[in-house]
């Protein structure tokens, strides 16, 4: 018995696009029989279920020798087929006509110039193994679906035509051309029994839908092989499909979760797809995407069109990186921040490295950071300086920028405070002796306020040398102080007061 293995849910939120919406009338894949529907006879010939032939059109093609319509048939992400339908029995009655073209195969995934990045895909890692797999859905009608005041054929037709516009990108006939989406009130849902299955049913969580895929090791080209896949609409929500706004549209949700049936992943969540929001395989935000990106036809390509090697684009370099910003001074051994930011063509994500002139190179700190993010990085100097700081920018396919233009810094030494030592009287004459210190090894001058009025300053000296100072006072009571300023202006505290009698 083969072993199977459960995905884990897979939860979707799908961000519109500005890409204007196609409706996509018909899925063509080939040219059979059981294509064919009505009769010629009486213009209600169908092919695909899209009407070929009116009745006038009918009566023309009957009543005349060796005359052809052409009939395109336009479907969305697929170029127009022509469908030729001759009258074989050059104008005899009562007979059908056939078609007699072939369809042309697409050589690759059909690149919408407003479809955003091809590279924006990510896989599974399973798929449907076996060729043309068909896949086809049971709809639970139940009293959930009911609920939701959903018309259960357009339901149907909403989720048909989200599986038609997949298989319309792809040579591969993933989808039942008939009968795609059966409905059904007795169809077990959710569970392994290896039928693909549709229901609305609460759920606790916020998310929209959730896609549940069973597969087995079975592995073919590198992929696990899938086997069942069931889609779940959370009933938490209002559901449209109509595309009108006020609620989610069921058709949006199909494509993405079916996107997960074919072995698609997520690609919001990660920070190399932030800027991808177009591709239905990233997330919702309660507006109408119904049209697939470049990104969700390339991963479906190399699912399924088996050989197809994504053209190979030119990796560039991101934009050189801003003037750093950051203080024009600082003081040495301490700290500061620098600020840049580059832009990805490619929106790459994006690592820098810093030049911070002094000889020595580092890295953001953060790594790798989305495009046009802003990193910042600290560093301090050890030494006086006037410093140049630039930064140059790597993508994360190792393509890197020159180096940015400069943001200078000046470092000075922080200067310190001169200290107040000591003051005593000598003699009766009233001479002090001063003494001042200065840890810059500044010169040093000597304030000092006698008390009465009277307050003098010396020239400057050697910082630790003794000055000796005399006074002439008048009989009475006076409280001696002093400070010491050093060369450049910075002034110590006043001393305590020392107090004398004359």
């Amino acid at each position: 018995m083969k072993k199977l293995f459960l995905i884990a849910i897979l939860i979707s939120f799908i961000i519109v696009s500005s890409v204007s919406l196609a409706k996509l009338t018909t899925h063509i894949e080939g040219i059979n029989a059981k294509d064919i529907s009505g009769s010629a006879d009486r213009g209600t010939l169908k092919a695909f279920g899209v009407p070929i032939l009116n009745p006038d059109e009918a009566k023309t093609m009957k009543n005349n020798r060796d005359i052809s319509v052409e009939v395109n048939i336009e479907g969305t992400d697929k170029k127009s087929r022509a469908i030729n339908i001759r009258n074989p029995n050059s104008g005899k009655k009562n007979k059908n006509m056939r078609i007699v073209s072939s369809l042309s195969e697409l050589e690759g995934p059909d690149i919408d110039p407003n479809g955003g990045r091809s590279a924006a895909y990510v896989l599974s890692g399973w798929r449907w193994n076996q060729a043309n797999p068909q896949l086809k859905f049971y709809l639970l009608h139940d009293s959930n679906i009911e609920s939701e005041s959903l018309n259960i054929d357009e339901v149907q037709s909403a989720v048909t035509i989200a599986a038609n516009t997949w298989d319309a990108s792809t040579n591969q006939n993933l989808f039942a051309d008939s009968n795609l989406v059966t409905i059904s009130s007795t169809v077990a849902a959710d569970k392994y029994n290896k039928i693909n299955t549709i229901n609305w049913k609460l759920l606790t969580s916020t998310c929209l839908a959730y896609s549940r895929t069973w597969y087995n090791y079975n592995l073919v080209d590198g992929y696990k092989t899938a086997l069942d896949s069931d889609l779940v609409f959370n009933t938490k929500y209002v559901w449209h499909t109509d595309g009108s706004s006020g609620g989610v549209d069921v058709q949006s949700i199909a494509l993405h979760e079916l996107g997960h049936t074919l072995g698609l992943g997520d690609l919001y969540g990660k920070p190399e797809f932030s800027e991808d929001g177009i591709q239905v395989m990233h997330c919702y935000n309660a507006l109408i995407k119904r049209v697939l990106g470049n990104g969700d036809k390339t991963g479906l390509w190399i699912l399924y069109d088996n050989g197809y090697v994504p053209p190979v684009i030119e990796n560039l370099a991101p934009s050189v990186p801003v003037i750093p910003s950051g203080q024009d001074t600082g003081l040495i051994n301490v700290d500061y921040s620098f600020s840049t930011y580059s832009t990805d063509p490619d929106n790459d994500q994006i690592s820098y490295v810093f030049d911070w002139g002094d000889g020595t190179v580092s890295s953001n700190p953060d790594g790798l950071v989305g495009s046009g993010v802003t990193v910042s990085a600290k560093h301090c100097w050890s030494t006086e300086g006037i410093y140049s700081v630039k930064a140059k920018a790597i993508d994360s396919k190792g393509e890197e920028t020159s180096w940015s233009e400069s943001k200078t810094i000046e470092i000075i030494k922080e200067n310190t405070k001169p200290e107040s030592l000591q003051m005593m009287v000598l003699d009766a004459t009233y001479t002090l002796r001063l003494e001042g210190n200065d840890p810059d090894g500044d010169k040093i001058r000597y304030v000092v306020n006698w008390g009465d009025g009277v307050e003098i300053v010396t020239p400057l000296i050697d910082p630790g040398l003794t000055t000796d100072l005399s006074h002439n006072f008048e009989p009475g009571v006076y409280n001696i102080r002093f400070k010491v300023i050093d060369e450049e202006g910075l002034e110590s505290e006043w001393s305590d007061l020392m107090e004398i009698k004359v």
